[in-house]
């Protein structure tokens, strides 16, 4: 009678080598223990070879059983079913209490894709070339696994990318990051960004904090991070990004073998025809606004219908309030219709008990020190600009949150108007812009359509436009 085979996954695969039929062992031997590709290249060339072995062995036998790293299980499964032999999954990997993360973001729909074929596994690797979201998509897996994470990655310079991103997307403390390296060793409550080089001999002490290891730059990642570091983590949780399948060391097995299989490849076409124009962080704020329009005669009206519209008004003045009772230090920026539309706000924002100011041409006229004085003095929370004055504000004048409450097209001055006012300092949070998307007259839908791609966003159409 077969025996059940027994496969143990921890930090890595164990299983006895006793059961497995011979040429299953072969076929491990064949996948798992390799010629070492810079032995065989400096060999070609009749270089000096020094220490470096002529193989690499994945695949160690101590005690009648076999070691091998978790990212190879998926294969080692295959295998045992192509040989009909019956196993057991032992699970010992560690899954710790989950912790709370918050994404504030919005993934586009290739990015969507992606997340949910990485979700289809708990460990795989994610390739795709530079700028084409994979840290977005990392930071969205990070946020549903509720898991204590840590981030390995392989220069120094990274480790600021990345903790920058945590409090952007997370939305976690700058405080809250851990980092290891630099001469630093801390690691988060929630989340840690460590350097390779610093994990090297203390792997170890780090792991039982761990539910979620990602290892950025896969392709980059020296060989040893695999078989000295990774391998020393046992969480349930492995995500491997990688910019090319391809290793410069033709060592690329490596990473499937110790991250996992590739489970998805960034489409680069798509990454690259829907890259933001702005960086901010956009709430789309859907409203019940309806005017029967027709043609481009009935646009004035239309427009004055909008800036008039009072529970409209009402959803923005009630958004500025809960923007600013959030923790949103003044000054915030609302961009209106017309000076009716400042002024029906502004009495709004007086019953909330927030002090606002309507831009005019003399203060206009003085210029940003002028703006920023003004603020000061009379201890301004809200600023409220039509469209005859906002775009002749410097757009140097720093806001904590724009409030898009005209139905703007985004094309010339005004997207280079829109750049200077959400530009920001690398490490700096992004602006937060409230869009204001009246889906329901065809026109003012398509305007917001062309604002989403300015702004990266792919979002599900609404109800369609009367």
């Amino acid at each position: 009678m077969q025996k059940t085979l027994n496969i143990v996954v921890s930090e890595r695969i164990k299983i006895p080598s006793a059961p497995l039929p011979p040429m299953l062992k072969k076929k491990l031997t064949e996948r798992l223990v390799f010629i070492n590709p810079e032995y065989e290249f400096r060999q070609s060339r009749g270089e000096w070879l020094g220490s470096i072995p002529a193989q690499i062995h994945c695949l160690y036998e101590q005690r009648r059983h076999y070691f091998i790293p978790r990212g190879f299980l998926y294969q080692l499964l295959d295998l045992c079913e192509s040989f009909n032999l019956k196993y057991r999954l032992i699970d010992r990997q560690r899954e710790l209490e989950p912790v709370e993360f918050q994404f504030h973001g919005v993934l586009k729909d290739y990015q969507e894709l992606a997340y949910e074929e990485m979700t289809t596994r708990d460990l795989g690797t994610l390739v795709g070339g530079a700028k084409s979201g994979k840290t977005v998509i990392a930071l969205y897996l990070i946020a549903q696994r509720q898991q204590p994470t840590m981030i390995i990655v392989p220069n120094v310079a990274l480790l600021g990318h990345w903790k920058e991103k945590l409090v952007r997307f997370l939305k976690v403390s700058p405080k809250e990051v851990g980092i290891i390296g630099e001469g630093k060793f801390e690691v988060g409550p929630r989340v840690s960004v460590a350097h390779v080089s610093a994990l090297y001999r203390r792997a170890r002490e780090v792991r039982d904090k761990v539910g979620f290891l990602v290892v950025d730059e896969c392709h980059r990642t020296p060989s040893r991070t695999f078989n000295q570091v990774v391998s020393n983590f046992d969480c349930r949780f492995l995500l491997g990004l990688s910019s090319t399948n391809q290793r410069r060391d033709r060592l690329s097995r490596l990473i499937y073998y110790y991250v996992g299989d590739i489970l998805h490849q960034i489409d680069a076409r798509k990454a690259t025809e829907i890259r933001a124009i702005f960086q901010a962080d956009v709430v789309v704020r859907e409203t019940d606004f309806e005017y029967p329009y027709e043609n481009s005669d009935d646009y004035p009206a239309m427009l004055e219908a909008l800036a008039r519209d009072p529970e409209r008004n009402q959803l923005i003045a009630h958004d500025v309030s809960r923007e600013m009772s959030e923790g949103a230090g003044p000054p915030l920026l609302v961009l209106t219709q017309d000076e009716v539309q400042d002024n029906t706000l502004k009495d709004m924002l007086d019953k909330e008990g927030l002090s606002s100011l309507s831009l005019d041409p003399e203060l206009v006229a003085k210029g940003e020190k002028g703006l920023e004085k003004q603020l000061k003095s009379k201890k301004i929370q809200v600023v409220l600009a039509n469209r005859q004055f906002f775009q002749k504000m410097i757009p140097e004048t720093k806001f904590e949150a724009l409030f898009l409450t005209t139905p703007l097209n985004f094309r010339g001055r005004t997207i280079g108007w829109f750049q200077g006012m959400l530009r920001r300092d690398d490490g700096q949070p992004l602006i937060k812009v409230y869009d204001y998307v009246d889906s329901k007259i065809s026109i003012l839908d398509n305007f917001f359509r062309m604002r989403s791609y300015a702004y990266g966003l792919r979002l599900p159409r609404p109800a369609p436009p009367k």
